[in-house]
Formats: structure tokens, C-alpha cells, sequence
């Protein structure tokens, strides 16, 4: 079987490129239809592999999301090494958030969410703009047990060195500004969950995968 073309050195195939980006460049049709290529969304390339929940979201944050888009959700709490059950962990979907009135991305491994401009708060890591980590937070409180949500908050709330998957860069965000965002989130699924899981968060708390750290 003939070996597919090396396609341009500017097209990353471990983290994604975009069909009109390969074209752009002389890429046949043909070419990423080839073995050594797989779609992890429409009109997004990566190599061909075992595609994880992070190639998802890898490849359209750095091949698909547009100027005033956002990885959301999960896929912002995958972003950022956050805890989330297993479930999330594992689902097969990017999450998508626009602020209102713009229209969020669809597609057959996409989540669009739209909000409106007191809650789409927005940081970048790693070169690609999330939601704020207390924005997911807020978010996520729709999706997660009062349990799993505590989780999060204390997260957020605690060192690295007591939550050690979570990036570095995430800073420590102290309990008035979560009870500001519960705030700007009333109304919302999951707001009575958050403001629950506030009262229980604790600054500093261990993290669950290291029980003997002595956080």
C-alpha cells in the first residue's frame, strides 16, 4: 500500500488543522481522506488514533474555535486539569460557549451553549480562550452532585500541591468571588446546587486522589 504524501510542515497533525487551512496549503481532498489522517469534527484533521475526550478538544480549540468562542463545560474543565467524575472525563463531546447574541458552533461531537455578557467570562490557557475556572464551576454545578461540586469548588480554592492535576496556573480564587459568581448565575439549572456547594467548600481542602498528602 503506497505510503500517503508528508503533508506541509505548518500543519500540526497531533493537535488538528482544518480542512480550508490544508487546502489553503495545496492539500488535495484526497490527501485527508487518506489512512494516516481521521476526523475528529467536521472539517478538522488529526492522525489517525484512538481519539480521547482531550483530542476532541484539542483539535477544535486550536483548529475550529472561532474569534468570541469558548471551550465550556467539561471541555474547560479538561482544559485546565479540574476534577470532574469519570463520565465527564470520558465524554465524547467538545462544549462550546458564545456570549449572547452570538450563535454557538453545532455539529455532531459539538455542544453550543450561549450566555449572556455577566457570564461569559473568559480566560486563556495555553493559547486557548475557556471560560473562567468559576465560570465552569457555575456551569458545571448544573451537571455534578452536590458532592462532585464541593470537589470542584475546593479545587479552586486550595493549593496545587493539594489538588495536583489541576495546572499551576490556575489561581486560588477566594470564597467572595465564587459567592459573586453564584450570584451572577441565580436563575440558572444548578445555581441552588452551587450555592450549596459554597457553604460547604472549605479553603485548603485535600485533594480526593491524594489522600495522604497532608494538605
Amino acid at each position: 500500500m503506497r505510503t500517503p504524501r508528508p503533508l506541509p510542515e505548518n500543519l500540526t497533525t497531533s493537535e488538528g488543522f482544518s480542512t480550508a487551512q490544508a487546502v489553503d496549503n495545496g492539500v488535495t481532498r484526497k490527501r485527508m481522506r487518506a489512512r494516516d489522517l481521521t476526523a475528529s469534527h467536521h472539517g478538522i484533521r488529526v492522525s489517525a488514533r484512538d481519539l480521547s475526550p482531550y483530542d476532541l478538544d484539542e483539535s477544535f480549540a486550536r483548529a475550529g474555535l472561532l474569534d468570541g468562542q469558548a471551550l465550556a463545560c467539561a471541555s474547560g474543565a479538561r482544559w485546565w486539569g479540574l476534577p470532574l467524575p469519570r463520565a465527564l472525563e470520558d465524554e465524547m463531546v467538545t462544549h462550546v460557549a458564545v456570549a449572547q447574541p452570538a450563535h454557538p458552533p453545532t455539529g455532531k461531537r459539538i455542544r453550543g451553549y450561549r450566555l449572556d455578557a455577566r457570564r461569559f467570562e473568559t480566560f486563556e490557557h495555553r493559547g486557548v480562550l475557556t471560560l473562567s475556572p468559576a465560570t465552569l464551576l457555575a456551569q458545571l454545578a448544573a451537571r455534578l452532585d452536590l458532592t462532585r461540586t464541593v470537589v470542584f469548588a475546593d479545587a479552586l480554592r486550595t493549593s496545587f500541591d493539594c489538588s495536583p492535576s489541576r495546572s499551576p496556573l490556575v489561581r486560588l480564587h477566594p470564597l467572595e468571588e465564587l459567592h459573586a459568581v453564584a450570584q451572577r448565575w441565580k436563575g440558572r439549572p444548578g445555581a441552588a446546587n452551587l450555592r450549596a456547594a459554597l457553604e460547604l467548600s472549605r479553603e485548603g481542602s485535600e485533594s480526593p486522589r491524594r489522600p495522604s498528602s497532608g494538605c
